[in-house]
């Protein structure tokens, strides 16, 4: 809004500037949550509801653009994906040459939660799952912060099949009745 009056989405504003955020890794989720209620009771349509149509359209343009870049920054991966695409280097599927003994350790991850029908054995699976990702969002974070996009590219790419691992967790917990504690 400016001047009292809604306007046309400024597409230059990248999701950091929507939020008034420098554009990192590491950001405030309660703060972005905060900032994002605050945006969009703005934009509500009961606020706008007497506006002209043009307003309530760009509104709803703006509210729509708010809550792509709320969802895009408020998880992780798709935060340090979306700062890869703002260095100019966005993550291609199979772009990056991950190391053998890595993916073969992804592989063996998976042929065993496949065949898992132990709660036990799917929380150890969980806890060591849960140790690597902390550490990859460390790695994320630390080469965002030293500018090593190349670096953050490879842990992001890493961190994605570990992310994966972690959804097919999460099922298999919930198809065996397991409660998660965190």
């Amino acid at each position: 809004m400016s001047c009292g009056s809604v306007q046309k989405p400024n597409q230059k504003l990248n999701y950091f500037e929507i939020f008034k955020e420098i554009p990192h890794f590491d950001i405030d989720v309660r703060n972005l949550t905060v900032k994002f209620r605050r945006l969009q009771n703005l934009l509500h349509p009961d606020k706008i509801a007497t506006r002209p149509e043009r307003e309530r359209e760009y509104s709803a343009e703006q509210s729509a653009l708010v809550n792509k870049a709320y969802q895009t920054l408020l998880r992780p991966i798709d935060r340090g994906l979306y700062l890869l695409e703002l260095h100019s280097k966005p993550l291609s599927e199979d772009e990056i040459q991950l190391p053998m003994d890595f993916l073969d350790n992804i592989m063996e991850v998976n042929e065993v939660l496949e065949d898992c029908t132990s709660p036990d054995v799917l929380e150890s699976i969980r806890h060591v799952n849960d140790a690597k990702l902390q550490i990859l969002f460390s790695d994320v974070s630390l080469a965002f912060k030293e500018k090593n996009i190349d670096k953050a590219r490879e842990s992001i790419c890493k961190l994605k099949y570990y992310i994966n691992i972690d959804e097919k967790i999460r099922k298999l917990e919930e198809e065996l009745g397991v409660s998660r504690d965190d």
